[in-house]
């Protein structure tokens, strides 16, 4: 059987006919969740390690809201059909409307793992560019040889579906939604299981996002007591999540904290503890030589000094034998005066 998009015709009237009585959820912001684990079991196929890996779970989400922008940008359609010739595996789905005049949306996406990079139910609705948009369903399905629907959205679908009947109403707006696929479809009885299980709390190489969005964003450790602390350490002590980190050095960041070395960067102005000390020893070494110089140019004064005191001594002895010679000179020249007139 061929793709079958959401047929708009069959759900505007479904939704419009008020014995029916399905009230879209108006949202009007939309943040992307930050709800996401971390430290999770990681398997590398290449060399059969075992590990457990921690995600910057930051860094991934600018990755992925690039995405979304570039999907905005060059207005790429955003329904998406459904058929028998879907991969199997674990989707999450949603069924909205970007305005009220808009057509409906359905759109899904494979869950790879528990963090659901790309299938938050909430971070569908980043797609579209108005402030009001209209939930009608949202929830999980199972495809094999068929498609198992549920409505275990806690965003959007809790206490939605605990009222009698409300359950019916739901699992005819998506027959509704797609009549061509109408006997390939079932329903779980109850949405408190989701199947999205502890299989998905384990990362592998084969994870699509692990090549695009975590390979160059994760770092790997050998038991999860390492992982825990490092991701204690992420919170608290990197100052790209805790704005006082450079400030006050948190309890918590002790001496095994990666960031530890990074803060006492910053608080010491740029300087790590060895560096610090090196800035000592040459700042003694500085002022050391500093003193040596000083010495040096005293003694040079010292020098000169004495030399000009020398100088100057000779000067006055020299004045002072030639003042003597001639007193004598005079003195001779009287006598031979006195002489004469004899």
């Amino acid at each position: 059987m061929e793709e079958e998009y959401l047929n708009q015709a069959q759900v505007s009237e479904y939704v419009e006919d008020d014995t029916n009585n399905i009230s879209p959820i108006e949202i009007n912001d939309v943040d992307r969740s930050q709800n996401m684990l971390n430290c999770l079991p990681f398997k590398n196929d290449e060399n059969n390690t075992d590990n457990f890996i921690h995600l910057d779970l930051k860094s991934i989400n600018k990755l992925e809201i690039k995405r979304q922008e570039v999907i905005k940008t060059n207005n790429i359609s955003l329904n998406k059909p459904l058929g028998l010739s879907l991969e199997d595996g674990v989707y999450t789905y949603i069924i909205f409307k970007c305005l009220v005049g808009d057509e409906f949306i359905f759109l899904y996406e494979k869950v790879d793992d528990v963090n659901e990079i790309r299938t938050k139910h909430k971070n569908y609705l980043a797609y579209c560019n108005t402030e009001n948009k209209l939930v009608y369903v949202a929830g999980e399905f199972l495809k094999n040889d068929k498609f198992t629907f549920n409505f275990a959205s806690g965003t959007f679908m809790l206490d939605k579906t605990s009222g009698e009947g409300d359950r019916e109403k739901y699992k005819r707006l998506i027959h509704a939604a797609f009549p061509n696929l109408s006997i390939h479809i079932n329903f779980t009885i109850n949405d408190t299981d989701s199947f999205i299980d502890e299989e998905f709390k384990k990362i592998t190489t084969d994870n699509p996002l692990y090549e695009t969005h975590y390979k160059q964003y994760s770092t790997l450790f050998k038991t999860k007591q390492e992982c825990d602390t490092f991701g204690v350490c992420h919170m608290y002590c990197d100052p790209i999540w805790n704005r006082n980190a450079p400030k006050k050095i948190h309890r918590r960041c002790g001496e095994h904290c990666p960031q530890r070395e990074l803060l006492l960067k910053l608080k010491n102005g740029g300087k790590t503890k060895a560096n610090k000390k090196k800035t000592k020893a040459n700042k003694n070494k500085n002022k050391n030589k500093s003193k040596t110089n000083k010495n040096k140019t005293n003694k040079n004064k010292t020098n000169k000094n004495k030399t000009n005191k020398s100088k100057t001594n000779k000067n006055k002895t020299n004045k002072s034998k030639t003042n003597k010679n001639k007193t004598n000179k005079n003195k001779i020249k009287k006598t031979q005066k006195r002489l004469n007139r004899m």
